[in-house]
């Protein structure tokens, strides 16, 4: 995933992303928690993980919203501008688009 975020959706581009790695580790605690199962993250299935967790991710971005994992009371995109939080939405959209075609 922070590979993912370094590459392809805002490469060079530190400043006012709402995709920093501190909110993809946030995505990965929730899908854990969701899959919690070992069977569930075998190598096999690692496409399918980082696709469910880049959905999650653009879900979340478009609801302005993603919990902080150990205090759910926090938003961690509450700061985010919304310019910054659509562009990203954006990134994503198309890499899963892209990613979905070539699966």
């Amino acid at each position: 995933m922070k590979s993912l975020r370094e590459l392809v959706w805002c490469p060079g581009d530190l400043t006012g992303n709402p995709d920093t790695s501190y909110h993809l580790k946030n995505i990965l605690f929730l899908e854990c928690e969701r899959l919690p199962m070992d069977c569930q993250w075998e190598m096999e299935l690692m496409g399918k993980r980082i696709i469910n967790m880049c959905e999650q991710l653009l879900k979340h971005l478009s609801e302005k919203n993603l919990p902080q994992f150990f205090n759910r009371s926090i938003n961690l995109f509450e700061n985010i501008d919304n310019g910054a939080r659509s562009h990203a939405a954006r990134k994503i959209d198309k890499f899963l688009n892209d990613a979905k075609e070539n699966l």
